[in-house]
This record gives structure tokens, C-alpha cells and sequence, in this order.
């Protein structure tokens, strides 16, 4: 897991580094020239990544455990190998290229639809740009975590799988689902609470906290649905993932050329039309990991205690705001701080309620060494 990271660390520099600098230096030849230059920032971007994996590769194919690699069936020749591997690959490249093809198609239809709405081609451009560039920007914060963990959910269950070690492919899954679970609650409660201070505070456009705010009544599945994908990949069910992303796409497809040319909704109707999609995605994954792996999803732990500590955490977040806003009426600070607050408040009671403990933390890198030393 290491060199892909560190690909990808370096990638992101690269790209924000060269594209800012590329499109500074070309602004003053025109905005057509300065957003070229963006775009070049990120083929550097992926050209750096793309090295880094290149010369890990190089430096590690020749190592003896490398070139014992087999499958269960006994194949371990070059044709037989690159067949497994385009066996599980072209599912989950078809899966990418539905989302790229999604995406391509809201940007198209999206302004379309709210131009119908009545909304000049001006208008709907902003907002669409408000939309897709702030408000799903923002919701794919906590994605941080749960596409990491898809990532790495894949070489999880795939080894529990292998060794036919049941339990622990239970106990991968569940887990993996489980933090899902308390980083997306709390995110859609924040949300949902603070749409436009956020917008405000980091983009300087509290008019994009509208569809943030609906967004956040669905973006949980939107999480889960991540994490959940992660484990039918590991499990080998790529077919399965690729099944249920073209029914989410096409459900969101459907849902946003319905309702994004309501007046009364507009883009609101766009926010809604996700939530359809992602929840679609989410329950259908779920459905297929539960039928696959035997995982119970009990409502104590699932949902219960994550939604009883993210409600404790929004009423916290709501009390302190008022009270910093009465005392100081500058929305930084006043946000900062409800959020610190209510963010403490959270950490306490996962604490508190057994849902994290010590030897959670200690497989965080770095906080192992920390807790050994002071137990």
C-alpha cells in the first residue's frame, strides 16, 4: 500500500504546484490559455505518479517472493497470470468509465435541465459550477478516508478470503462498514447544520451551501457505498460493483433530467437526484455483501450508537454557534469553534460508549508507539 500512496502524494503536488503555476504564468495570454494550463498541471501530475510506481516496480520485480506468484488453480505462467488480472481489471475499469461517463453527461445535462427551469445559460453555468465545484467538493472531504479504506478493503478480504477464514473476513467488512458509518454521520450533520458558513469560510459562496445542504441528507450512502464496493472487489464480485454502479448511474441520470427542471427545485433537484443514486448504489452493495459474506448489520451497531453520538454532536455544534455568535458575530470563529466543540464532544463519547479504544488507535501510524509507551 505504501508506493501507490506515495504515488498519489506526489501526484496531487505536482499537479496543484505546476497546474497553479502554469496557469498563472499563462493567464495574461487569456482565460482559454490559463486553463490550459491547469490542465497540464495535471498530466504532470499523473506523469510523477506514474514514475514513482514505475521505479518501485523496477527496483522490486526481481525479489525471489515476487516470482513465486500463483493463483489457487496452480496457474503461475505470464499468460495465465495476465489473464486473472484482466479478468478482475476490465469489470472495474468499466465501473470507472461509467463514472467518467456519468460525470460527462450531468455537465452536459445539468445546465440543459436548468435552463428549462428558466434560468438563463449564464446562470446555469454558475451554478453548476457552484454545485459541482464547491458542494460536492466539499462532501468528498470525508471520502478521504472512506476511499482509502476501499482501497485497501481489496487486499483485506481478498487474503481472509483466500485462506477461507470467514470470521475475519466478517470482522474486515464489518469494521470497514462500521467507520463508514461514524465518519459519514457526523459529516452529513455538519453538513447539513453549517452548509453555508462552510461554503462561505473556504470558497467565499454561501449561495453553494443550498445544495449542500441537500446533499447532505443522502451523502452517507454515498460513503457506504464506497466501503462496501472495496469489499465485493476483494471478494472477487467485480461484476456484482459494475451491476449496481450502472443501475445508480442510471437512476441518477434519470432522476436529474426529472427533477433539476422543476422551478421550485432546480438545482436543489440536482442535489436530490444524487441521493437517489447513491443510495441505490449503497443499498444494493450492501444487500450483495450481506448475502455473499453472512455480515449482520445490527441497529445498535450499525446505526444506533453512530446517529446517537452524531445527534449529540449536531445539538452541541447548534448551542455553541448561537452562543459564539451572540458573543462574536464573526462566522470564522463562531464555525471553528462549534465545530471544535462539537467534534470533542463526539470523540468522548465514541470513547465513551466503547465504540473506539486504545487498540483502535494504536494501528494508526505512529500512535501505537505513543500508547505502548505510556501503558
Amino acid at each position: 500500500m505504501v508506493p501507490p500512496a506515495i504515488g498519489q502524494v506526489i501526484e496531487q503536488i505536482v499537479r496543484v504546484v505546476a497546474g497553479v503555476y502554469l496557469a498563472t504564468s499563462l493567464l495574461p495570454y487569456g482565460t482559454e490559455y490559463a486553463v490550459a494550463g491547469l490542465a497540464g498541471g495535471t498530466v504532470l501530475g499523473e506523469i510523477a505518479g506514474l514514475g514513482v510506481l514505475v521505479l518501485v516496480y523496477a527496483s522490486k520485480r526481481k525479489q525471489p517472493q515476487l516470482a513465486k506468484i500463483s493463483f489457487s488453480d496452480g496457474t503461475s505462467s505470464t499468460v495465465s497470470i495476465l489473464g486473472h488480472i484482466f479478468a478482475f481489471a476490465i469489470p472495474v475499469s468499466l465501473s470507472r468509465l461509467i463514472n467518467s461517463l456519468l460525470l460527462t453527461l450531468q455537465a452536459i445535462l445539468i445546465p440543459l435541465r436548468l435552463q428549462t427551469a428558466g434560468y438563463s445559460l449564464r446562470q446555469a453555468t454558475e451554478i453548476y459550477g457552484q454545485f459541482s465545484g464547491i458542494a460536492l467538493a466539499l462532501l468528498g472531504l470525508p471520502t478521504i478516508i472512506t476511499f482509502s479504506l476501499a482501497i485497501t478493503l481489496v487486499p483485506a478480504t481478498s487474503e481472509a478470503l483466500s485462506k477461507n477464514n470467514i470470521p475475519l473476513l466478517k470482522l474486515r467488512s464489518k469494521k470497514a462498514l462500521q467507520v463508514s458509518l461514524i465518519i459519514g454521520l457526523p459529516a452529513a450533520i455538519v453538513f447539513y447544520l453549517l452548509p453555508n458558513q462552510l461554503c462561505q469560510i473556504i470558497f467565499d459562496t454561501p449561495q453553494a451551501g443550498n445544495p449542500l445542504k441537500i446533499l447532505s441528507l443522502g451523502c452517507i450512502f454515498l460513503y457506504l457505498s464506497q466501503t462496501s464496493s472495496g469489499i465485493l472487489q476483494g471478494l472477487g464480485k467485480v461484476g456484482i460493483t459494475l451491476r449496481n454502479s450502472i443501475v445508480g448511474a442510471i437512476s441518477n441520470i434519470v432522476f436529474v433530467y426529472l427533477l433539476t427542471a422543476v422551478p421550485t427545485y432546480g438545482i436543489r433537484g440536482t442535489a436530490i437526484a444524487m441521493n437517489i443514486g447513491w443510495a441505490v448504489i449503497a443499498v444494493l452493495n450492501l444487500y450483495s455483501v450481506s448475502f455473499l459474506t453472512g455480515v449482520s448489520f445490527g441497529w445498535r451497531d450499525f446505526l444506533i450508537i453512530p446517529l446517537l453520538g452524531s445527534i449529540l454532536m449536531g445539538s452541541i455544534i447548534y448551542l455553541a454557534f448561537r452562543v459564539l455568535w451572540s458573543w462574536t458575530a464573526n462566522v470564522i470563529l463562531t464555525t471553528l469553534g462549534s465545530l471544535a466543540a462539537g467534534g470533542a464532544a463526539y470523540l468522548a463519547y465514541l470513547f465513551i460508549s466503547g465504540t473506539i479504544g486504545k487498540d483502535d488507535l494504536t494501528r494508526i501510524p505512529g500512535m501505537g508507539y505513543f500508547f505502548n509507551s505510556i501503558s
